[in-house]
């Protein structure tokens, strides 16, 4: 008999759920509250401007979005960056320095973004435009350096301020883990029950086989500190324990023909994985192989990620790898009643009615559709859903209590 293997991939609806005020909104909000008296003390970066300029176009922030809009291939911010910069030296000359009037921050604050961060670069730098991009980008990546850091600082104080979130955790994980198992009378002839999982708080650990079970984490949060005997976990961006958290664009649409590929793809979140150098023993999913029934993932169960275009290429590369049209894994969506998008409740309801339901089947089918697309076969791809549908193998579900 073989086990009877689960995948859980987290999103920061789970961290939300468990009580981290651990948005960028959350993050963010306070600290452009404060640009005005932080701006010559060095405490703004240019990505704080970028997503203060983004935050125009929707009603919160989004650090990859906006990366991928400023330093994408014929992005038009670069070349603004590139005037505003001339520009700003032309007034330096003059005996102009924006930075080093915080008492009045009203001029800097009245430049429009790309001026702010031209301003930021050429006087913290030494920057002096022309048509040197690529100290542009080092710029850029330097002060992505110095976000990222103070995001950690962030987080690591909402972890250590709240005794609960741990506890937290460990029910929600365990609850998901218990959620939607199969009937074992439907279970294929090699597959053992599934077990539940118990979490033991005294002891600090879960009992039953938690070896079956194993987390693709987007979180930088680690929901297993100080346990023992958990389930595999994988930080996919970094974690705050090691201190290598990462932002990134999605590198798919980046074309080695760009003139300013090899800048741009630094940037990219492959890149900049790769560009840390760990390695992990770590197993998170079984993969399927043909004639080889018992070992492949049985289940994956998403909770609290957005599926967003930014993520594509890694759900991608999981569906690949369990052969998501010719086994049998099934897929376990999950939405929140009480939360959508990360915000204020949102209630839930049918998809007809919309709601946090409707939400998540339409993320749900975007998501399905954009990986059919990428299939070698495109009968496969076009009835992929309706294949996933009529075997039973695909299901939108609230969140377990």
């Amino acid at each position: 008999m073989s086990a009877f293997y689960q995948l859980l991939v987290l999103g920061n609806g789970f961290d939300l759920e468990c009580g981290l005020a651990s948005t960028f909104n959350d993050f963010e909000i306070p600290r452009l509250q404060d640009l005005p008296s932080r701006l010559g003390s060095k405490g703004v970066t240019v990505w704080d401007l970028v997503l203060q300029d983004s935050r125009r176009n929707r009603s919160w922030f989004d650090v990859e979005s906006s990366m991928g809009e400023w330093l994408g291939p014929s992005s038009p911010h670069i070349d603004k960056i590139m005037t505003a910069a001339a520009g700003y030296l032309r007034s330096r000359a003059e005996g102009e320095k924006v930075l080093d009037s915080p008492a009045d921050p009203d001029r800097f604050l009245h430049m429009d973004a790309e001026g702010q961060v031209a301003a930021i670069i050429v006087d913290r730098y030494g920057w002096t435009g022309g048509e040197d991009k690529h100290t542009l980008y080092d710029c850029f990546m330097d002060q992505l350096h110095i976000f990222e850091r103070e995001f950690s600082d962030y987080l690591r104080g909402q972890v250590a301020s709240d005794p609960e979130y741990s506890r937290r955790c460990h029910k929600l994980i365990t609850a998901l883990i218990n959620d939607r198992l199969p009937d074992p009378n439907s279970l294929r002839p090699w597959e053992e029950k599934p077990e539940l999982i118990e979490y033991d708080g005294n002891g600090k650990q879960f009992k039953g086989h938690p070896e079956n079970v194993s987390l693709l984490d987007f979180n930088y949060t680690d929901p297993f500190a100080g346990l023992r005997d958990c389930p595999s976990l994988a930080n996919i961006h970094g974690n705050l324990t090691d201190g290598d958290i990462v932002f990134g664009i999605d590198g798919s649409n980046l074309s080695a023909s760009d003139p300013d590929y090899a800048d741009i793809v630094k940037f990219t979140k492959t890149f900049r994985l790769m560009a840390l150098r760990r390695e992990s023993n770590i197993t998170v999913i079984h993969p399927y192989v043909m004639g080889r029934p018992g070992n492949e993932t049985d289940i994956i169960k998403f909770y609290g990620h957005s599926l967003g275009p930014a993520d594509y290429s890694y759900f991608q590369s999981l569906f690949d790898t369990v052969d998501l049209y010719e086994s049998q894994t099934r897929l376990v969506f999950y939405y929140n009643e009480n939360r959508r998008n990360g915000g204020p409740s949102a209630g839930g309801g049918s998809p007809s009615n919309g709601g946090a339901a409707g939400e998540m089947y339409e993320k749900v089918n975007r998501l399905m559709t954009r990986y059919g697309e990428t299939l070698d076969n495109e009968s496969h791809g076009r009835n992929l859903l309706h294949k996933l549908l009529l075997e039973g193998r695909l299901s939108v579900a609230p969140s377990p209590r």
